[in-house]
């Protein structure tokens, strides 16, 4: 009788603790993910190239750390700042928790001056 109580209360925190620490690797990887893009974007001063490199130096580091695309990705240029955006998912251990992790990073933009602008 008292296993027949306390099985779905044990069963509960073990799929509870499952899914914290599944979503605490996707807040770990999106993180990383989204400052090594806005790093890269950062590098090329705003260039749209930069922009298309920084997207696939996103998704290939996520690809690296976690093997599956990320849902999201934004790269978004301020004044003087780079901002990504990056969204994963993950699998519902429990279904009444969140799915989804969203981290940014924002880092300065580099801006090269030439010898002669000096």
């Amino acid at each position: 009788m008292q296993t027949a109580l306390l099985l779905p209360v044990i069963m509960t925190v073990f799929l509870v603790g499952i899914h914290a620490a599944s979503m605490a690797h996707a807040g770990h990887v999106a993180s990383v993910v989204a400052h090594r893009g806005a790093r890269v974007a950062a590098e090329t001063a705003g260039r749209p190239a930069g922009i298309l490199a920084a997207l696939n130096e996103m998704e290939r580091v996520s690809h690296d750390l976690r093997g599956r695309p990320p849902t999201s990705l934004g790269v978004r240029f301020d004044q003087s700042t780079v901002v990504t955006e990056v969204r994963l998912e993950v699998s519902a251990a429990v279904p009444f928790l969140g799915r989804s992790v969203l981290r940014t990073a924002r880092v300065s933009r580099e801006d090269f001056l030439w010898l002669q602008d000096r």
